[in-house]
């Protein structure tokens, strides 16, 4: 069992781990980690392709990291591993090994006492890289990821769509309903949350405000600042900024209204 595992890293930082596969989870099942000598890495989208998550954490991030020797895909599924993993406590270590060859996934998890979960592996045949969307965004604003979660949730309070529109000054967000109830959320650019503004005037589109809040929502634990970037009739970007050198960059298409 502790012999033939060719990749293994370690972490102290489990709770993380935990927010970062909460939300990869809220857009698919199934996780496929891409290990090489500098970076463990994910990128995926859901069954609809609608939505795209860029994950990377280099290696000085965790607490050791032995790669293979040669780049690794290894894919597993969530709503297995998951459970097992957001049972951690703050203070407890985590440890993963793999072994792609042999099919074998497995999480030791240590504080008072030491935990193991064995997964398989899935299969990895046709695993090449999506490509990043290429976006020339005009607007963008750099606000606290509190303030962007609570507003989002108060859209999904009436509506499964949020649409955004900036002016030069502020950058709103509303969602209605096919009744005429309405909501709007407003950032200006001087807001005490908001960091940072380069707002286009007349930029406007619409989003899955499920999909964005549930991001959101797991990440704000681990990230206090957002970027968001957006366009007319653009996909959403947001891209959670860290302490170290993660990079968690969510992109969400635009919901084309009739």
């Amino acid at each position: 069992m502790r012999g033939g595992f060719m990749i293994k890293f370690t972490t102290e930082k489990t709770r993380d781990w935990v927010s970062y596969l909460s939300a990869i989870s809220k857009i698919t099942d199934e996780v496929c980690f891409h290990i090489d000598t500098d970076k463990l890495w994910f990128r995926g989208m859901d069954p609809a392709h609608i939505s795209m998550i860029d994950f990377e954490i280099p290696k000085e991030d965790f607490s050791s990291y032995e790669p293979a020797k040669e780049e690794a895909v290894v894919c597993v599924l969530l709503d297995r591993l998951l459970p097992f993993v957001k049972k951690s406590r703050k203070d407890e270590k985590m440890e993963v090994l793999m072994d792609p060859k042999a099919g074998k996934f497995r999480i030791k998890i240590t504080g008072n006492y030491r935990r193991e979960f064995l997964t398989p592996v899935l299969d990895t045949t046709e695993k090449s890289p999506l490509k990043l969307p290429k976006v020339e965004y005009m607007t963008n604003i750099k606000m606290t990821t509190s303030a962007l979660k609570e507003a989002l949730r108060d859209i999904k309070l009436i509506s499964e769509k949020v649409k955004i529109t900036s002016s030069e000054d502020k950058l709103e967000l509303r969602g209605e309903t096919e009744e005429g109830i309405e909501t709007a959320v407003t950032f200006l650019a001087t807001d005490v949350d908001v960091l940072d503004a380069k707002l286009k005037d007349g930029a406007s589109a619409t989003y899955n405000v499920e999909l964005m809040s549930s991001v959101v929502a797991e990440l704000e634990r681990i990230s206090s600042i957002v970027n968001l970037d957006y366009g007319t009739d653009l996909p959403l970007k947001l891209t959670f900024e860290f302490p170290e050198e993660q990079r968690f960059n969510f992109y969400l298409a635009p919901r084309i209204e009739q």
